[in-house]
């Protein structure tokens, strides 16, 4: 990182070429321009598009024997644990791998490419600044893509703005509202993606993730926080830890937010302590003000 007041006070030619030339890249946008598969977070659509078109229930029930054979490839679940009979809820507070490559191939690559392309995650953000847009790939060029892609790896990236901007959906009772960075900005357009009932049903889940799912880490005493861990492999780095959600009710505000460790580790473990003392140290000031907002939270090392 770098402190952005060098600047207005001039900065010198050899601390530019420090800054311009570091290979960490301190001068790189990641929030809004960083491009990283989202592994598990993804499970969030996926078990999202399943509620909402009526393919499954919360309490649909499995049997995952440890791993899915598609077209010769296999999927395990992180660590090779075997869950047995569950329900989808158990799918998403467990993270489970085989049994969400299962519901995305149920789907089908229309519907998640659809939904994915209304939750707006394939377009460049309303606002004037350099950002990238995220891609679900091509999914439907083979089921074992189509697999791979409903937990969050293949082709599907993600930026760290618009993993906050998927949980601000669901904080706004499935409306995608236009994002704004002033306050007083008029909102010129929302989009309706998710039920109001898909939406109170992903709420039981994702809760359940920060009560007694991957995680637990993230929680603080007195704040009803919902999140998704995800561990994205990259091959041949270390994975990227992410947590996404949301909080409500945090001074008078619904937040948005989401976090990316870059190849920093396992989600549950390096991401998820991160939020929640994120959110255990944020200030909080008297507000009658209630809006969904977004925060984007890195720790890049």
């Amino acid at each position: 990182s770098y402190d952005p007041n060098e600047f207005t006070l001039g900065i010198t030619n050899a601390r530019w070429q420090e800054l311009s030339t570091n290979p960490a890249l301190p001068m790189f946008n990641r929030a809004l321009q960083g491009r990283y598969p989202p592994g598990s977070v993804f499970k969030v659509i996926t078990a999202s598009a399943a509620l909402d078109t009526g393919a499954f229930t919360r309490v649909s029930t499995f049997v995952d024997p440890g791993e899915l054979v598609v077209e010769g490839n296999i999927i395990r679940n992180f660590e090779r644990e075997v869950f047995a009979e569950h329900t989808l809820e158990q799918a998403i507070v467990k993270s489970i791998n085989t049994t969400m490559a299962r519901v995305g191939l149920e789907l089908g690559a229309p519907t998640l490419s659809q939904y994915f392309s209304s939750l707006q995650l394939d377009s460049l953000p309303y606002f004037y600044l350099p950002a990238n847009a995220g891609q679900i790939g091509n999914p439907g060029r083979s089921r074992v893509g189509l697999a791979w892609s409903a937990i969050g790896q293949d082709q599907v990236l993600f930026t760290p703005y618009a993993m906050a901007f998927l949980f601000s959906v669901l904080a706004n009772d499935g409306t995608a509202q236009e994002f704004r960075l002033l306050k007083n900005q008029p909102i010129t357009s929302t989009n309706r993606v998710f039920q109001s009932e898909t939406v109170a049903e992903m709420a039981l889940m994702l809760e359940k993730v920060v009560s007694d799912g991957t995680g637990r880490a993230a929680s603080v005493e007195g704040l009803q926080m919902f999140g998704k861990t995800g561990t994205a492999e990259i091959a041949g780095k270390p994975s990227h830890a992410w947590f996404g959600g949301y909080v409500q009710d945090f001074d008078g505000r619904d937040l948005s937010f989401a976090l990316l460790v870059e190849e920093g580790g396992i989600g549950g473990r390096d991401a998820a302590p991160i939020i929640g003392q994120f959110f255990s140290l944020l200030p909080r000031t008297s507000t009658n003000e209630a809006s969904v907002s977004t925060v984007i939270v890195q720790k890049i090392d």
